[in-house]
């Protein structure tokens, strides 16, 4: 039973026998949150919406002293960018090699940001001309030109080209 006085950790009675109390303590509870953020706009958004990607694990409640482990896997379409703390600062230490674990030993209740962006993807438009049976590349605008050469965009995004032929040249099609 507890004997409690005015404050938890004071203990106060009238002596009348030989008697032995304990004072007990246990190791404090924290817990560990593990957040997802995606870039929207040159801003971080934090978002629950699993294509974005995974954590194995999103809290963890232990005592003090103990290890506490999360790791990012990117969506489709989406590539992990780091681990950052609740201030913003990007993690560097504690880290698996390759970067996507993060894994330390508890000394309080602490947030960490896991953060993605979409993939950014370069497409390239090119022109050909028919000589014979072959076609070759060319730069030449009177045979043709593009609306773009290079493009790029993010993962998923629409995005495409327009050919215009030169005078005495026809539009073929596009191919890959």
């Amino acid at each position: 039973n507890s004997m409690l006085g005015d404050e938890r950790n004071i203990l106060s009675y009238t002596a009348t026998a030989n008697a032995t109390y304990i004072a007990r303590f246990q190791k404090v509870k924290v817990t560990q949150t593990f957040n997802r953020q995606i870039e929207v706009d040159g801003t971080w958004k934090t978002t629950t919406e699993d294509k974005v990607g995974t954590l194995t694990h999103y809290t963890h409640t232990d005592v003090v002293g103990a290890t506490a482990t999360s790791t990012a896997t990117a969506g489709t379409g989406y590539e992990f960018v780091g681990w950052y703390d609740s201030t913003g600062n990007k993690v560097t230490v504690g880290l698996s090699s390759d970067g996507k674990t993060i894994s330390y030993t508890t000394t309080g209740d602490a947030t960490y940001i896991a953060r993605f962006q979409k993939v950014k993807v370069t497409q390239t438009y090119k022109r050909q001309v028919k000589n014979g049976e072959t076609w070759n590349d060319t730069d030449d605008d009177t045979v043709g030109t593009l609306s773009r050469y290079t493009h790029t965009t993010e993962y998923g995004s629409e995005t495409g080209a327009t050919a215009t032929a030169g005078t005495g040249y026809e539009f073929v099609g596009w191919y890959k």
